[in-house]
């Protein structure tokens, strides 16, 4: 998959070659574009208090709310999804889809949100929330269905990982879902804000800028819109883990389960920096001076992944895991990562 530029569509701009606008149209970077001062122009217009990220619908925040307490009834459930009926009709898809899965039949809504529980109709109002609030744009929306795929197949790799560690996951699956929404916001900003923001560059030159920060960027979203401390933290994190006790297991899992997306078909193909087209612009900070390290023994035919081996083990120890389980956990999650390409209509799943 390749990173799509990001498109103006806004009438009266004029494009170059590469779908960028320029003050004379040529569609060339300005040579003196810094992609750190860049980075933090960006920061300053996300963390100014007048940021708002993209909102959510009021049953996802209300459904957040009712997660974080431990006395819910069923009763303050159903009305809630009943009042919906845009995800009372997705819920009932959800429902035919599992009784053709396992044969269990699933009749009044009632039963349907009984049947699911309410941390997984949690998990999937803020799945179809986020596909269709957040990861949405008309100026590049072929971006948006790229980080769309990846962030659901690192959701269900995360679980997967999460169920065979000490991690919770509840949190897992969520903070999978939403660990670059940080590029969204941004791409967001740029549509929202492009004069005051000015020329953009080709990708290739506005790409690292964006990487920067998207970690942080995606904390702020995840404050705004409510969501646990710990899944906020893991987000800003998941790039850039620090060391010894301050470590995030939860950010860990974000970083390994995002790899493992990657590897399975479900990765986010950037421009490289010299144009070769290379899946190379993620991690690059952190890997670039380093020999990139195995999923697992290399018998089993595993690629290279672009995480050095240390971080790789440092990571996989917070997790009590080893390499040669990966291969295991990738494989528990491909029922759910093929219905996504089936969802899509690709059918790339591995």
């Amino acid at each position: 998959m390749e990173f799509v530029p990001i498109r103006t569509k806004r009438a009266g701009r004029s494009r170059g070659a590469d779908g960028f606008p320029h003050p004379c149209g040529t569609g060339r970077a300005d040579p003196s574009f810094d992609p750190g001062s860049f980075a933090l122009t960006l920061l300053d217009v996300i963390e100014s208090p007048d940021y708002r990220p993209p909102i959510l619908p009021p049953i996802a925040t209300e459904l957040l709310a009712l997660a974080t307490r431990v006395d819910v009834d069923l009763d303050e459930i159903v009305p809630l999804v009943e009042r919906d009926g845009w995800f009372a009709v997705r819920l009932r898809a959800a429902a035919s889809a599992e009784a053709r899965a396992t044969g269990v039949k699933l009749g009044s809504l009632r039963q349907v949100c009984l049947y699911f529980g309410l941390l997984q109709i949690r998990d999937l109002v803020i799945e179809e929330s986020v596909a269709d609030c957040v990861f949405l744009g008309d100026a590049h929306q072929d971006t948006m269905n790229g980080l769309r795929r990846h962030s659901l197949a690192t959701g269900h790799l995360a679980r997967s990982l999460a169920e065979c560690s000490s991690v919770a996951s509840e949190l897992a699956y969520v903070a999978g879902l939403l660990h670059d929404v940080g590029i969204a916001g941004v791409l967001h900003v740029l549509t929202e804000r492009d004069i005051e923001l000015g020329p953009l560059p080709p990708p290739s030159v506005l790409w690292p800028a964006i990487e920067r920060i998207h970690g942080r960027v995606g904390a702020i979203m995840a404050r705004h819109w409510g969501f646990a401390p710990e899944i906020a933290l893991a987000i800003e994190v998941h790039h850039d883990q620090p060391a010894g006790l301050d470590a995030s297991p939860l950010a860990a899992a974000l970083s390994i389960a995002s790899e493992l997306a990657h590897h399975e078909g479900f990765g986010l193909a950037e421009v490289a920096l010299d144009g070769s087209g290379r899946d190379s612009a993620r991690g690059a900070d952190e890997s670039s001076s380093a020999e990139p390290t195995e999923l697992g023994p290399k018998e089993d035919g595993a690629p290279s992944t672009r995480v050095p081996a240390t971080v790789l083990d440092r990571q996989l120890s917070l997790l009590g895991l080893e390499r040669s389980s990966l291969h295991l956990i990738a494989h528990r999650a491909r029922r759910a990562l093929r219905d996504i390409d089936e969802a899509s209509g690709t059918g790339e799943a591995g």
